[in-house]
C-alpha cells in the first residue's frame, strides 16, 4: 500500500498525485496579480504540507482539511458572484 500511496499522494512527477497537483496549483497562483494571490499561496503550502501526514485516513483527513480554507479563498477571490441588478430610480409613466 505504501508505494501506491507515494504514487498517488507524494510523487512530485506523477500528474496524477496530490503533491503534483497542489505544485501546479501554487504555479498558476503564483503567476496571477500580485497582492491577491499571496493568502492563497500560503494556503496552498498548508495543504502541500498535509499531503505529507503519515497514515492513509490521517493524510486524507489532514489533507482534505488543509484544502478546504484554500478552496474557499480561491472561490471568494475568483468565482464570487455579481450581485443581482436593481433599479437606482423609478421608470416614468
Amino acid at each position: 500500500m505504501e508505494p501506491m500511496l507515494a504514487l498517488l499522494v507524494t510523487d512530485a512527477d506523477n500528474p496524477r498525485s496530490l503533491t503534483f497537483q497542489l505544485d501546479l496549483i501554487g504555479t498558476h497562483l503564483f503567476e496571477l496579480p500580485s497582492g491577491r494571490s499571496d493568502r492563497l499561496l500560503s494556503l496552498v503550502g498548508e495543504a502541500r504540507r498535509g499531503a505529507h501526514a503519515p497514515g492513509l485516513l490521517e493524510l486524507v483527513l489532514t489533507a482534505r482539511g488543509a484544502m478546504l480554507p484554500l478552496i474557499g479563498a480561491i472561490h471568494e477571490t475568483w468565482f464570487t458572484t455579481a450581485q443581482a441588478p436593481r433599479r437606482l430610480r423609478a421608470s416614468r409613466p
